[in-house]
């Protein structure tokens, strides 16, 4: 009986044969074979002989830093030592025997971590330095030991906890000719880019006009000579000073009284007015452009003062209201205001949200009232409560 790691031991059993076949031509996988220990009299004789420990280890072409899940090996190997990390790196009398016969001693045990595509990670425990090695190996029964499930299926290797079921399974492999390869994520190298004078520039000077690049030399010392082109579009610029084209200008105008009513509600206010109002809300026709304003305490107020509006406006003048135009605020799109103006026949029209631009005519109503208000206040001195 032989240690390999604390608490860890490997058990050579008589009578014990263990054969692995693969291609010969492929040279893909070796032959392991663990010798009957029948003519052996006592386990001392076994173990003064037994200075060998067999590891099915992979010979061929695939490239030499992958890992290959193997069935056959019965430890976790790797040949690259910067692979490890709490390396305890030591000579020893175990040995790793290859396909050509030839051995090569196990010089450590360490842990592995392996960032797979999907970015979790395969955490491999005890696993032997070995730099002979021409392949790196993940080994099945070392997987099963931790508790894992593993599964090959339609040429991908499955894994899942032995707790859970397969369909919490995770694909840790995939099958490249007769062989399985871990899906370890490709570290990207980093690349030298030439930067051009009149992009770095522009970047360090804040995203600065490239008009303006050329004048730059003449303002500081140390400038090199720069030119006002540029390649493409600057990112940072795109993002950072993009800004909304203005809507075209509307000139079209309803032909009778009450065809179209637009409305808004406006606050809160700075502070309460002398009746305790924060909002006022606003009806304006849009074929006369009258308006009409009412003081709000709260936005759920608007339902009441639409109703009461409505019935004023079609009372005095003998017309229905045809068309509402507001914004989606939750005070024009409640449920009983949404039934009434059904009930009523009343059309509505709801503007884009964060495009207070297509209610123009109420948005800019209201920027004319505020300025309204606060120009005859500040102009006498009063105090803002008296707003309304």
């Amino acid at each position: 009986m032989e240690h390999l790691a604390q608490g860890e031991e490997i058990q050579m059993r008589p009578n014990s044969t263990h054969l692995l076949t693969f291609s010969e031509e492929r040279k893909d996988a070796v032959e392991v074979l663990d010798q009957g220990m029948t003519s052996y009299q006592s386990t001392e004789d076994m173990c003064k002989t037994i200075n060998l420990l067999h590891y099915s280890a992979l010979t061929g072409t695939t490239e030499d830093d992958m890992w290959i899940i193997n069935s056959g090996a019965s430890r976790h190997m790797t040949r690259d030592q910067a692979r490890l990390s709490d390396l305890n790196e030591r000579k020893t009398s175990y040995k790793v025997e290859l396909g050509d016969k030839s051995t090569y001693p196990v010089e450590g045990f360490g842990q592995a971590s392996i960032k797979l595509e999907s970015g979790n990670h395969v955490h491999l425990s005890n696993v032997l330095y070995v730099p002979g090695l021409e392949k790196n190996l993940v080994s099945i029964s070392c997987l099963e030991d931790k508790g894992n499930r593993i599964a090959f299926m339609d040429g991908k290797v499955l894994s899942w906890h032995k707790d859970s079921s397969i369909e919490d399974a995770r694909v840790i492999g995939r099958r490249e000719g007769n062989l399985y390869r871990l899906l370890e994520q490709n570290e990207e190298a980093l690349v030298h880019d030439e930067v051009n004078p009149n992009e770095l520039w522009h970047r360090r000077y804040a995203h600065i006009n490239y008009q303006a690049l050329p004048f730059l030399r003449k303002m500081v010392e140390g400038i090199p000579e720069l030119k006002s082109t540029h390649e493409g579009i600057c990112k940072g610029c795109a993002l950072g000073k993009n800004i909304k084209k203005p809507f075209p200008r509307s000139n079209n105008r309803s032909k009778e009284t009450l065809d179209l009513i637009h409305s808004d509600v406006c606050g809160p206010m700075p502070v309460k007015s002398l009746g305790g109002a924060l909002y006022y809300l606003t009806f304006i026709d849009d074929y006369s452009r009258k308006t009409w304003l009412y003081l709000l305490k709260s936005k759920d107020e608007v339902f009441s003062k639409f109703q009461e509006f409505k019935a004023e406006i079609e009372n005095l003048t003998n017309k229905k209201i045809k068309t509402l135009r507001t914004d989606n605020g939750g005070e024009y799109t409640s449920k009983e205001f949404v039934a009434f103006c059904k009930s009523a026949g009343i059309r509505r029209e709801l503007t884009v949200p964060h495009n207070p631009q297509q209610n123009g005519v109420a948005e800019r109503k209201n920027r004319s009232i505020e300025e309204t208000i606060k120009s005859l206040l500040n102009d006498q001195d009063l105090s803002m409560f008296l707003w309304g």
